[in-house]
């Protein structure tokens, strides 16, 4: 039998890489995902690169100051210094311009864009000089196998300052969130939710005046079915053909003294008139019917029709409800008919 102290002498010394095995590996992994990351970057730049020569080919002018990819090692941020882009005539000849526009995606999933709008923008039309402000301006893009999936936009204290003499409605906006997206039975949900809308009083002097400048609140649920022709096809014909319909689950606004809601079911004719339900809620209809009629948007006969309407309507739990039907070409609350809808193309 060896004695412990020769056996302890006699042992090999202990094999130190075992030691460092794991720290080695991971410096390894971090170098792998480090030229990756770089590569994804240059992949990203390049891509980036070739839309803009895309997009020049069809007649637009793009520019910018710099164009650089950073968020080293979590994200991927494409990041445009000075960005602007011009229509071309035949598609209207607008153009657009913001200080900064970022692009950011996780390394591992191109397929989820976040577009950020920083600093101060400016957006010119035909008939429009606008210029933009916003605390935050995010717009979230998914898409799947290629296709629209999901649409988010985000709009935090945002500011329109339009250019003299221009008449354009909306002059701030709180907050504003939409979602969109396309649903397993190729349903297009929507929600939208917005606070604190302030309008410009020269676009609608009398329904300013009877209302306020000032929208508190505004609320939008919906589904539209068979969304592939208006999302892959921009068709809304084929949608119609295929009996697309609008699905309103819900419908709320706060304007002034004002407030109604809505819930309904359309769709469009063979003519594309709109045709279809709408239960509208009202809290208080002779403050809404005497906006609308000074605003012209009701004549006074229809004005009074209305008032006749809502007091024989039921009355429920904030609010009466209103039974408007479109039919024919025509719009109708209950038997009455209040006047004609024209086709939406």
């Amino acid at each position: 039998m060896t004695h412990p102290y020769y056996a302890a002498q006699n042992a090999k010394p202990p094999q130190r890489w075992k030691l460092y095995a794991p720290f080695i590996g991971f410096a390894v992994l971090v170098l792998l995902y480090t030229v990756y990351w770089f590569y994804a970057a240059s992949e990203v730049k390049a891509e980036a690169r070739a839309w803009i020569v895309e997009q020049e080919g069809y007649g637009y002018t793009i520019t910018h100051d710099k164009l650089t990819v950073g968020g080293y090692p979590f994200r991927l941020n494409l990041i445009a210094e000075a960005p602007s882009i011009t229509a071309p005539q035949a598609e209207g000849g607008w153009s657009a311009r913001y200080d900064r526009l970022s692009a950011t995606a996780m390394p591992y999933n191109f397929n989820h864009w976040i577009l950020a709008f920083i600093g101060e923008g400016e957006v010119r039309t035909s008939e429009h000089q606008l210029g933009l402000a916003a605390e935050r301006a995010r717009l979230s893009f998914i898409s799947r196998k290629g296709r629209f999936h999901e649409l988010g936009v985000e709009l935090i204290d945002l500011h329109i300052t339009p250019s003299e003499n221009a008449n354009f409605p909306i002059k701030a906006l709180e907050q504003f969130e939409l979602t969109s997206a396309v649903d397993n039975e190729d349903g297009l949900q929507t929600r939208l939710a917005l606070q604190g809308l302030t309008l410009q009083g020269q676009n609608d002097p009398s329904l300013i005046t009877s209302l306020g400048e000032r929208i508190e609140m505004a609320r939008f649920d919906s589904r539209i079915t068979h969304s592939q022709y208006l999302l892959d096809e921009a068709n809304p014909e084929s949608w119609r053909a295929h009996e697309g319909r609008l699905n309103l689950a819900l419908l709320q606004v706060e304007w002034g003294n004002v407030r109604f809601g809505a819930q309904g079911d359309l769709a469009l004719d063979d003519t594309a008139r709109p045709e279809g339900r709408l239960s509208v809620l009202i809290e208080d209809p002779n403050a809404i019917t005497d906006a609308l009629v000074e605003a012209r948007m009701l004549s006074r006969d229809q004005g009074d029709a209305l008032r006749l309407a809502a007091l024989m309507a039921p009355r429920r739990e904030g609010g009466i409800a209103l039974p408007f039907r479109l039919q024919n070409g025509a719009l109708f609350l209950g038997p009455a008919r209040l006047g004609d809808v024209d086709p939406l193309y």
